[in-house]
């Protein structure tokens, strides 16, 4: 008995002192935290794979020196780009840390199945990267994305995509989520919107479309065209609507907070609209989710007939200083106008995916499986092909909170 625990012991000695032959130390590779992907300008069988690396030893507080380093090449794949990067490149391109994917419109409305598909297959991606369409060039916006607060352009990437925590303009769009929505019979996917922002205030709204909504001008938003001076020079805004594989349309940022509140996963918004007395004034509101959103699905003569109920509640922010707010006649009038503007605003919105897009971006086809007792019977009518025919009815509840300076005596 003491031989055989010599022995294992002996084993147990021996593995601890092999080595790590096939590992690699940090400093050898090229952590890569964008991919931009655009079509060849010269050959329609190639694209152009655009990669932003780290510079780990520039980011010394006091040190102006570059912190990230881009290269494009021309490959006939994804993977065949990687492997013509790491020629030329001391480095070999390590994907683990990559923070977002872009493509460009023009590939998007050809469709993303096959790069999704290849890029699912490969462990070397992290499945929480964000899916972003640029309509401009991916290469041109990772090159103009120079982030102004933040150091590490990886940690800026992050933060930005990460913007739907905070303001309700952009969505939550990570490589997972769409890779599932491709496969999936319940749900079409979205991505983020972004563009080099180059225009000024008035450039900018003197290309914005006409809007449908019935807020103020800055509904009709989407990134490349923001009425600002300063900043960043790239914007995440809005958001694109995938059918098939393919992108179909793009929605705004505020069709955004109305996508966030059918997904009963809006927080908050700031969100202004008209105002009820003095109509060419405009009143704010702090917007927050009150409870879940209420979502039941029925069928009339074999169409989907969704109800959507969203409570919300409301500070008022900005006021006007010829109205009295204080009183409950005035504020019941507020509180009604509202919950019609959203209910119209979202009621559009609702009828843009289906009519327009014919898309379920909002998964209401998770809902609506509950009226099918199996999945072969689910399968054979195709809810993704029936949403296109769906009616709405919509009902949106909205408490005003009396809170605030305003409301004190």
């Amino acid at each position: 008995m003491k031989n055989l625990y010599l022995v294992i012991i002996s084993i147990l000695c021996l593995t601890m002192l092999t080595g790590c032959t096939e590992s690699k130390e940090l400093h050898e590779h090229a952590y890569v935290i964008a991919i931009g992907i655009d079509k060849s300008e010269n050959q329609e069988d190639r694209i152009r794979v655009t990669f932003e690396f780290v510079i780990p030893i520039a980011f010394n507080a006091e040190s102006n020196s570059q912190v990230s380093s881009i290269t494009t090449v021309e490959s006939t794949s994804l993977h065949s780009a990687i492997s013509l990067a790491n020629t030329y490149i001391s480095k070999e391109l390590n994907l683990s840390h990559n923070k977002v994917l872009v493509f460009s419109e023009e590939i998007a409305y050809e469709g993303l199945e096959k790069y999704v598909s290849t890029i699912s297959n490969d462990k070397n991606y992290r499945t929480n990267m964000y899916i972003a369409i640029s309509k401009c060039s991916a290469e041109e916006y990772i090159k103009n994305t120079k982030p102004e607060l933040e150091k590490n352009p990886a940690k800026f990437y992050e933060l930005l995509f990460r913007g739907y925590d905070y303001t309700s303009l952009l969505p939550n769009s990570y490589f997972l989520g769409f890779f599932l929505s491709t496969r999936s019979t319940h749900a079409n996917p979205i991505a983020i919107l972004t563009n080099v922002d180059t225009q000024t205030q008035e450039t900018a709204k003197a290309i914005a479309e006409p809007s449908e909504s019935l807020g103020p001008y800055d509904s009709n938003i989407t990134a490349g065209n923001i009425p600002k001076e300063g900043g960043a020079s790239t914007a995440a805004l809005g958001m694109v609507v995938f059918k098939n594989g393919h992108a179909v349309g793009e929605l705004t940022g505020e069709d955004t907070i109305y996508f966030q509140m059918s997904k009963n996963s809006f927080e908050e918004v700031y969100y202004s609209i008209y105002d009820p007395f003095i109509p060419q004034n405009t009143i704010a509101f702090n917007l927050s989710k009150k409870g879940n959103t209420k979502i039941k699905v029925d069928f009339v003569n074999n169409k989907p007939l969704i109800f959507i109920e969203v409570n919300l509640q409301g500070n008022i922010i900005s006021i006007n200083n010829d109205v009295d707010y204080q009183n409950e006649k005035n504020l019941e009038i507020i509180q009604k106008h509202l919950e019609y503007v959203i209910h119209r605003n979202l009621e559009t919105f609702l009828y843009k995916t289906s009519k327009k897009f014919g898309s379920d971006i909002c998964a209401f086809g998770k809902i609506a499986a509950k009226n099918y007792l199996t999945i072969t019977e689910w399968k054979q009518n195709n809810w993704l092909e029936m949403y296109k025919f769906s009616y709405f009815k919509v009902k949106v509840n909205v408490e005003i909170e009396k809170s605030g300076l305003i409301f004190l005596e």
